[in-house]
């Protein structure tokens, strides 16, 4: 039974604001359809996707992207420019530049409203030790939740090991698709 003062808390998207969700997509399946609509409204988006990519995919669903900032991970740089709020393209190796983009980038997001959508958590896996990424994942639930900023981090079901999942589920409200 919900309580009136947890009734109260809850956004329009039925989630507590600070909820940290653990989405398992399959790889033909966009981390786009984790967050409710209305998390589009104020969104922080960290995407190994292209600027360019990230603004037709968000175009494709309807999402006004002025609205949307975007921390993109590559190990090139994008030349973009666009109506996207962007950082400078990060290297998924770099987690300490991860850390201080996404600190200063969840700022914009409006407290007990505002998004964070982690596109895909394997990239970081793929270049990073596993523990730094435990402990960057803890840093970033901890920061968004001190904000009262709900967040979906994808992982590409099968792609990690069940141990390395199992690690990660531990840190999340919920856990979505397995």
């Amino acid at each position: 039974m919900t309580s009136t003062s947890d009734a109260t808390q809850r956004s329009e998207q039925g989630v507590v604001p600070g909820t940290q969700l653990l989405a398992a997509l399959s790889s033909m399946e966009s981390a786009l359809s984790v967050p409710p609509a209305g998390a589009f409204d104020n969104l922080l988006l960290v995407s190994p996707n292209s600027p360019r990519q990230v603004e037709a995919e968000l175009r494709d669903r309807g999402v006004d992207v002025s609205n949307v900032g975007l921390i993109p991970i590559s190990g090139s740089e994008h030349g973009y420019e666009g109506p996207l709020w962007t950082t400078d393209t990060i290297s998924p190796s770099d987690l300490t530049g991860l850390s201080m983009a996404f600190t200063r980038s969840l700022q914009h997001l409006t407290r007990g409203h505002g998004w964070v959508l982690f596109e895909n958590l394997n990239v970081l896996l793929l270049y990073a030790d596993e523990q730094q990424v435990y402990r960057l994942v803890d840093h970033l639930i901890q920061k968004t939740r001190a904000r009262d900023v709900s967040a979906a981090y994808a992982v590409v079901e099968g792609a990690i090991g069940e141990r390395t999942f199992a690690r990660l589920r531990n840190r999340f409200d919920t856990v979505r698709g397995v």
